[in-house]
């Protein structure tokens, strides 16, 4: 599959991947999710990620989840890895400070911000595994998809990362 970055032919890549994944998007099956976990097919991608950050938690929940979550500590920060199962997209984030309720946008990272080598190393791991890491405006684009009886456009992070969580930021 051929994943684009910013232009319309990513989106169509989107859409045509999440097809083949959830079969009708108005009305989605869930069944790859258990295979998906029982493979752990991201093992090898986690495990070089762990040899580079001080420490790396699984906080996937798979009642509402389609991707890996990953908590990942570099020093004094803590990101966020999400490696999606519908298919070879992942997104990047700052994880929430104390007190924060909500991120913003620009806590979503395609590139290590500078002075942080270790997330770069981290960021590369993923990239050299595969998967296309998408932003926060390619996340908040929407696509016609039917999670839980909820008919409508939702956006790529909902079709991708959670199928209960819209964008998880606030502007």
């Amino acid at each position: 599959m051929a994943l684009h970055g910013d232009d319309l032919c990513g989106l169509v890549a989107l859409h045509e991947c999440a097809r083949r994944s959830y079969g009708d998007l108005l009305n989605p099956t869930f069944h790859f999710v258990r295979d998906t976990v029982a493979r752990q097919p991201y093992a090898a991608t986690v495990e070089s990620i762990g040899r580079s950050v001080d420490r790396v938690e699984e906080l996937s929940d798979w009642h509402d989840d389609v991707a890996f979550r990953y908590a990942v500590q570099i020093g004094n920060e803590r990101w966020m890895v999400l490696l999606s199962i519908v298919g070879p997209v992942a997104c990047v984030h700052r994880a929430a400070r104390d007190g924060e309720l909500y991120l913003k946008a620009a806590d979503f990272v395609t590139e290590a911000p500078a002075g942080n080598a270790r997330l770069g190393v981290v960021i590369s791991i993923i990239k050299a595994s595969g998967f296309l890491i998408l932003n926060a405006e390619q996340v908040a684009q929407e696509m016609m998809f039917n999670p839980v009886n909820d008919v409508g456009p939702c956006p790529v992070f909902r079709v991708f990362f959670s199928d209960l969580e819209d964008v998880p930021w606030s502007e």
